[in-house]
């Protein structure tokens, strides 16, 4: 039995070091693969989670520090969204403690949501199990990221105006891929995320929105002009 826990830990350690795993994911590979998984936590070689989730541990190269690094070597499939995708794409413009992403099913986000937790974390994620069709998003430095112009959608949708003017401002070639999405409406309102964007930009400053939502968007504008 050693023998073979031995080599099932090495295994593990070698595809999935810094990950969440899953046993279910693992199982048709190894029949006795929840009897080793619980072995291995009890002997402290990995992390038990939540009810079949795993945390395996292991030196991996250091890019990101902290959570990013975490959500950089983790396998599961994950989209970061909304402010978390803006921070990305601005440099860390406005940083935020809440890291948003998507994921495919239920049972991730309650391991990702119990590991965080743990962590000191503040993680917000929703599923979406077509997400890899439904979400524009790009690959990059080992990380899923919502696009620029999703991005700033996604975040005017939250009210998060000085995220999504933080990148409207600086890269204008962004505007021509945002018009398909402007009958979307700010969350909680009947003011469409289109003259949300021309008040901004101030192509329409009669735009017919509610003094509430001109005086977010001005206070935004003039936060993004001051820390750029």
């Amino acid at each position: 039995m050693k023998g073979y826990l031995e080599k099932f830990g090495t295994e593990l350690l070698r595809r999935w070091a810094g990950s969440l795993v899953k046993v279910a994911s693992i199982s048709h590979e190894h029949k006795n693969a929840k009897e080793y998984l619980n072995k291995l936590s009890k002997e402290g070689t990995i992390e038990r989670v939540t009810w079949g989730w795993y945390y395996v541990p292991g030196k991996v190269p250091m890019k990101f520090e902290g959570v990013f690094d975490f959500l950089r070597h983790d396998k599961n499939f994950k989209v970061l969204v909304a402010q978390t995708a803006a921070s990305f794409w601005n440099g860390d413009f406005i940083h935020r403690n809440v890291y948003s992403m998507v994921v495919k099913d239920g049972s991730c986000k309650k391991a990702l949501l119990e590991f965080a937790k743990k962590k000191g974390w503040n993680f917000k994620v929703t599923v979406n199990e077509n997400a890899e069709r439904e979400i524009n998003f790009a690959k990059t430095e080992g990380l899923n990221v919502e696009k620029p112009a999703e991005a700033v959608i996604s975040c005017i949708h939250n009210w998060a105006f000085t995220d999504a003017f933080s990148i409207l401002l600086s890269n204008s070639r962004i505007r021509a891929k945002l018009s398909k999405f402007y009958w979307k409406r700010v969350s909680g309102t009947d003011t469409r995320i289109g003259q949300v964007i021309s008040y901004g930009l101030n192509e329409r400053r009669t735009a017919r929105i509610s003094e509430r939502l001109k005086g977010e968007i001005d206070e935004s504008i003039e936060k993004v002009k001051e820390l750029a």
